[in-house]
């Protein structure tokens, strides 16, 4: 995910670049982050492989192969990843670990607000986060991660909470957005630890 208040523009006013987030990949991590930065204002772009989806094409079952696998070498375009091995064929879901979050660049990939060392705007939000394989789907703990990670970020404009990166770690609160998709007292709206108000992290 790339944030553009960190990264060269071209001037004022071209209409170019018409996008101030772009996310690749529209797993639990690419679709909460895109959801949530929505509500903060930010106009978002999605990437994802693959062709579009609809309910006719989506398939019903993992028998429908063409539809199912993807594998374009042998004619398939589905949504799931296939790689066919000399000994094995795996198939993909969810790659866990190789991006660690940590206080010190020399001891992972990312800081503990999701921001890549060294290449300022540039955040990883997906299972690659995930120090350890957890044994169960990590849908949920990406999904999690995702949430934590884009609480952080300013409503667009606003100053950023968030230390500058390579600092120290603080605990900051979470910032509400100021267009939520779920209106505040609806059964599905959004829970920031601002909006709780007594301190504690949920």
């Amino acid at each position: 995910m790339i944030d553009p208040a960190s990264t060269p523009r071209a001037g004022e006013g071209d209409s170019r670049y018409d996008t101030d987030v772009l996310v690749i990949g529209s797993g639990f991590g690419g679709s909460v982050s895109a959801l949530r930065l929505s509500e903060k204002g930010y106009r978002v772009t999605v990437l994802e492989s693959g062709p579009r989806r609809t309910e006719e094409t989506l398939p019903k079952t993992s028998w429908d192969i063409r539809n199912f696998l993807w594998a374009p070498r042998l004619g398939c375009y589905g949504i799931q990843r296939i790689h066919l091995l000399r000994d094995v064929v795996i198939l993909a879901a969810h790659f866990i670990g190789g991006c660690t979050i940590s206080d010190d660049p020399s001891q992972g990939a990312i800081d503990p607000y999701h921001r890549v060392w060294g290449y300022d705007g540039l955040h990883i939000v997906d299972g690659s986060t995930i120090s350890a394989n957890l044994g169960v789907n990590p849908s949920l703990t990406i999904t999690a991660q995702a949430e934590r990670a884009m609480s952080f970020w300013p409503n667009k404009g606003e100053p950023d909470p968030r230390p500058t990166a390579g600092k120290p770690y603080q605990r900051i609160s979470s910032v509400a957005p100021h267009r939520p998709a779920v209106p505040a007292g609806a059964p599905a709206a959004l829970l920031t630890m601002s909006r709780i108000g007594d301190g504690r992290e949920v």
